[in-house]
């Protein structure tokens, strides 16, 4: 892919708010231009991903080639037709993903709060809603982000903001 290509999110999702959160993330960290993000269960072949995020089990997804797939980890081994150069996982249970929510709780002020453990990086998220089954869904797209090329710094800041966190709720 040519630095000038628009970049490619396609998100695997019946149900969640993963997508809705990639596309707040890019928003908010100026790069809604650049990046498309596309959501279905499965993609045109027009649709040739830079990210694959694997939020639900579609029944194996196919994207042809693709620069990295982002997946749910007990999800990962149901990709089919792909051959992704980079393959991320992440949880909110297990810390074999290679993106993990930890120490994840509701404050006494309301805000959901956790910290995102990953590949050489760290860093605290307070979401603006008391639902914790919103997490998978911000860790999803959160890796998904940080794969495309945006700062882990500016997905952080994206997170911790009143605005995405309405997304959530």
């Amino acid at each position: 892919m040519s630095g000038t290509e628009k970049k490619v999110v396609c998100v695997a999702e019946k149900i969640g708010c993963a997508a809705d959160i990639v596309v707040g993330i890019l928003k908010l960290c100026g790069r809604e231009g650049c990046i498309e993000v596309v959501k279905g269960a499965q993609f045109p072949e027009i649709h040739e991903p830079t990210v694959l995020l694997l939020c639900q089990d579609c029944g194996g997804i196919t994207a042809g080639e693709c620069q990295c797939v982002v997946s749910e980890y007990s999800l990962a081994r149901n990709i089919k037709n792909c051959n992704p150069k980079t393959l991320r996982t992440y949880s909110s249970k297990t810390d074999a993903a290679d993106f993990t929510a930890r120490n994840i709780r509701v404050t006494p002020d309301g805000f959901t709060a956790f910290e995102i453990v990953g590949v050489g990086i760290i860093g605290r998220v307070r979401l603006n809603t008391q639902r914790s089954g919103v997490i998978d869904d911000v860790l999803g797209a959160a890796a998904a982000a940080v794969e495309t090329g945006i700062p882990f710094a500016d997905v952080l800041k994206a997170l911790n903001s009143a605005e995405l966190g309405r997304l959530c709720l």
